[in-house]
């Protein structure tokens, strides 16, 4: 029986993804783990497929190997930035020229005039879409089809551009964070991108295998996608910045609340990789999960225990929570249903796993410890309950050391989650979602422009470490854009409206073509094909010339720094 090939070990559910480090040479790690279809991300990571034949594979492996979930954070904004003073200011015209912006989401729609030249054509380097098979995929990914700019502007020339080049974005979202990002002027609709003189280039993410969707019980009509497939997304757009010697500026507009919240899971060290190595920056949504009521924290005196009281208002077919506590203090956890069965004291045990039926409910509780999770160290206590009763769910943690310290619990993002579930006693703080909490990258919240006021839902910081995030806060309350064509016909569509959005994908699309207008002027300046900036510097740039009002104290977990403000970065340096 001949060996299946590695697209299908990619696409087909039978096999499992698991993210490994690489411990050896790359071309010793290709060749020992060929057998298992064995793939580089870079950043000393990579990924193997293996049979699923045993079901219960996802209980035999460390946390930090499974991909976690990644959604779409989006539930007069240049003006308000201090965007477009820098493009139409005469000593400054920076509109992200020679600059490379890139998008993983939901695709692009290509036909769009926002993605085009006065002339017609496409301003998109590449789009690498995941969903399509294809019979030679380039630069080794494996898996869907890449095109050409040359190849797209030959499919707009048609008059039927998707029977020539079928890649869509049937849900929108990637193309409004685009045109936000960087949409070419349109006068008659009053719309302007922030750098809309800069390259794109496009990822458009397939679906997450559904038997990770089973175990993290995620059941959404919302896009889901998985971590290794945004994590070989990022290395497509750095291989096209590498063949077209362009500075990357990368716009992620994804979040999950999986993970460590401290920048400790296989996305968050291979953007800081390339965020710190190579010519890339990074701008992150800080997600849209402060007033969900997802998150709970409470600091322990060590003696007695503490009560979580949780929320099932209605019939729910199950969800996932992360409890995190920062070593060395070590926690155990009690369970008590709405009709008062209790699961006593669980002890904790390194790569525990249990599972407790309620009688007389329907009730399925998974409880999993990691004591000191893989990569970060803290101790991780997982906890999937299947088909819940409904009522009010306690959980008492007790400290087992005499070292007082914090602890957390997370619920899923709301994509993932019905409105019915919810902590009864809340804390909207640390409720940026990954990879918004890594330390190298330059996380953003929103604000509502015309008001001035913080958008509730913003995440807000710090981290579970206590890093300082976001670092900034950007209009992200009814950002105009451009909507994507419905998908219905092979045919040009019809100019599609312009429509507005709300969420923190839009303030960091906001970001990212601020800092291509900032790598702009770093590339002039110097008369390099490469951006002599480093994240870091953009990083420390934008805070220096951030909008700060004197009624607040900065930083803060809201505002972090203060306000975007592009101009008042070019006014502190020049």
């Amino acid at each position: 029986m001949a060996a299946d090939t590695l697209e299908t070990m990619v696409l087909s559910n039978t096999y499992a993804d698991l993210i490994v480090p690489v411990q050896s040479d790359t071309e010793d790690f290709l060749k020992t783990y060929r057998s298992f279809g064995a793939q580089l991300f870079g950043g000393r990571l990579g990924m193997l497929h293996v049979p699923r034949e045993h079901s219960d594979l996802q209980y035999r492996v460390s946390y930090s190997n499974i991909p976690k979930l990644y959604t779409p954070l989006d539930y007069e904004s240049l003006n308000a930035s201090g965007i477009l003073q820098v493009q139409i200011r005469p000593s400054l015209g920076y509109k992200g020229k020679g600059v490379l912006l890139g998008f993983l989401d939901t695709g692009i729609d290509y036909t769009r005039p926002a993605f085009r030249t006065t002339s017609g054509q496409s301003r998109i380097l590449g789009i690498w879409d995941q969903t399509i098979s294809s019979s030679e995929t380039p630069y080794d990914l494996g898996y869907g089809t890449a095109y050409t700019r040359e190849q797209i502007n030959l499919a707009l020339q048609s008059e039927s551009p998707f029977s020539l080049l079928p890649s869509r974005d049937l849900n929108g979202h990637g193309t409004f964070l685009a045109g936000v990002a960087a949409g070419s002027p349109d006068p008659e609709n009053q719309f302007l991108g922030a750098a809309p003189e800069a390259d794109l280039a496009v990822v458009r993410l397939k679906e997450a295998k559904p038997y990770l969707m089973q175990y993290f019980l995620v059941d959404s009509d919302q896009p889901v996608f998985q971590e290794t497939d945004i994590m070989m997304g990022i290395r497509y757009l750095v291989i096209l910045s590498i063949l077209y010697e362009k500075p990357l500026v990368i716009c992620m507009g994804l979040g999950t609340s999986q993970g460590d919240h401290s920048g400790n899971s296989a996305l968050d060290r291979l953007l800081t990789y390339y965020v710190d190595y190579q010519n890339c920056f990074c701008a992150c949504a800080a997600g849209n999960e402060a007033s969900s009521g997802h998150h709970f924290f409470s600091s322990d005196n060590t003696r007695e225990s503490m009560l979580v009281e949780l929320n099932v208002s209605t019939a729910h077919p199950g969800f996932c929570m992360e409890f995190w506590a920062l070593s060395p203090a070590l926690y155990t956890l009690s369970v008590t249903s709405p009709l008062g069965e209790t699961i006593s004291e669980i002890t904790p045990q390194q790569g525990l796993r249990n599972f407790y039926q309620f009688f007389g409910e329907r009730t399925v509780i998974e409880i999993r410890y990691e004591i000191a999770e893989y990569h970060s160290g803290f101790q991780l206590i997982l906890i999937r309950m299947l088909t819940p009763t409904e009522g009010i769910w306690t959980f008492r943690i007790q400290n087992r050391t005499q070292i007082q310290n914090t602890f957390h619990l997370w619920l899923p993002v709301s994509n993932f989650l019905s409105k019915d579930v919810y902590f009864l006693t809340p804390d909207p703080d640390t409720t940026i979602t990954n990879p918004g909490n890594t330390e190298a990258l330059i996380t953003v919240g929103g604000y509502d422009s015309r008001s001035g006021s913080i958008w509730p839902a913003s995440g807000r910081g710090y981290t579970l470490s206590n890093q300082i995030k976001p670092e900034l806060a950007a209009p992200a309350v009814d950002v105009y854009g451009s909507a994507a064509a419905d998908g219905s016909s092979q045919e040009r569509p019809p100019l599609s409206p312009f429509i507005r959005k709300t969420g923190t994908s839009l303030s960091c699309a906001l970001t990212a073509g601020a800092i291509a207008l900032l790598v702009n002027w770093g590339m002039e300046r110097s008369s390099l094909s490469y951006s002599p900036l480093t994240n870091r510097s953009v990083k420390n740039y934008l805070i220096r010339g951030a909008r700060r009002r004197s009624s607040f104290s900065y930083p803060n977990q809201e505002w972090g720094y203060g306000e975007l403000d592009l101009y008042g970065v070019f006014a502190s340096l020049l």
